[in-house]
């Protein structure tokens, strides 16, 4: 049998650590009535939870109010009590003080089934959804008439659900909305006592609940069988399901990163084949460029010794070159002697000359051994 769900969340303007705890983590501060607003209207920041759990968002439908009234009720209701203190001469409101209510009405109806297959819910067409729909405002309107800010519905999770947005009017105290303060004296200090009066109310208001709404709709007031023990047993079973899901992705995780290492392993292996290659490459080059060097040594070596023989050869060309021109002067001088002081005939003194140059020294001829022109001697 279907049962119905209402849950309600007092909300600050700033979040603490001392204040309440968040149901998604026991280590997380309980978000501020700007979170919870923005979640109900979809901000992407604030709904990552919707599309990772069930792959879609889809847009709200604002059934009431906007969230500028939100915000303008809020504001006007802080500065309100804020004044009133100051009258009273009583410290202004925390910052970590509820400043608003969150209501969470659920109908129950699976949009999806255990498979994540679409179980064909229509919340056009379906009367159910429409009469719970209107017998839930109702009871909103008859309960907090112009308290209520906002209504929102959402229809991209397991069930099609309302979020209500409850603010107090100027003037009232936080107890005007609350489920578990309404009618609770200020002087009941905390205690097992206020905490039984607390639940005593909010016992109340699920029973109201059920008679305006659920009771009509053919709804459960609770689950058959439901017990603490099961609802401590399925808040076990979530977080060990949450366990084994962030163990999961946790493996997978370090499955991606084995892959990326193996393949930047590779990369490092085909690197050092390729930069052996390079150094094998560079060694033979090396090689090759010390046996050039070598050979341009020797190239260098012989090239310096054929100077310095070509230098020997210049110094003995220069010194037959000089030997030479000194001749020619000498043959010159030799002839004009020999040819106007002898009379010998010039072909006759050329002979000469060249005999003697030839000829050693002890062999050499007297001139009267040759045949002269003239009369020698005139």
């Amino acid at each position: 049998m279907k049962s119905q769900y209402l849950h309600f969340g007092a909300f600050a303007r700033f979040s603490s650590r001392s204040n309440a705890i968040s149901h998604a983590s026991p280590t997380q501060s309980k978000p501020t009535f700007r979170g919870v607003l923005g979640e109900a209207l979809r901000v992407p920041s604030r709904s990552k939870h919707v599309l990772r759990d069930h792959g879609r968002i889809l847009p709200p439908r604002i059934l009431q109010g906007s969230k500028a009234n939100v915000l303008d009720s809020v504001a006007a209701w802080v500065a309100d009590q804020n004044r009133n203190r100051c009258n009273a001469q009583r410290p202004r409101l925390r910052r970590d003080s509820p400043v608003m209510i969150a209501l969470m009405a659920s109908y129950p109806e699976r949009l999806k089934s255990d498979d994540g297959q679409p179980t064909g819910f229509n919340h056009e067409s379906d009367q159910s959804w429409q009469q719970w729909l209107r017998l839930t405002r109702h009871w909103l309107d008859e309960l907090y008439g112009e308290r209520v800010r906002l209504v929102v519905a959402h229809m991209d999770e397991t069930c099609p659900h309302l979020h209500i947005f409850l603010v107090s009017q100027p003037g009232e105290g936080l107890e005007a909305i609350h489920p578990a303060l309404a009618g609770l004296p200020r002087e009941l200090n905390r205690g097992p006592g206020r905490r039984a009066v607390e639940s005593g109310n909010v016992v109340q208001w699920q029973d109201a609940f059920f008679e305006a709404v659920s009771k009509r709709c053919g709804h459960e007031r609770k689950t058959a069988g439901r017990s603490r023990r099961r609802v401590k047993e399925s808040r076990l079973e979530r977080q060990l399901n949450d366990a084994v899901s962030q163990h999961q992705n946790q493996v997978a995780r370090l499955r991606l990163a084995q892959q990326v290492l193996q393949k930047r392993e590779r990369d490092a292996t085909d690197l050092q084949l390729e930069l052996d290659n390079k150094r094998q490459e560079f060694v033979i080059q090396q090689n090759k460029l010390t046996q050039t060097e070598s050979r341009l040594q020797r190239e260098r070596e012989i090239c310096a010794e054929l100077d310095s023989a070509l230098k020997g050869r210049a110094d003995i060309l220069n010194d037959k070159l000089l030997t030479l021109t000194r001749q020619d002067k000498l043959y010159k001088i030799f002839e004009g002697l020999l040819c106007t002081q002898l009379g010998l005939d010039p072909s006759v003194v050329l002979q000469i000359f060249q005999a003697e140059l030839d000829a050693p020294e002890k062999d050499s001829k007297t001139l009267s051994s040759y045949p002269r022109s003239g009369s020698w001697g005139r």
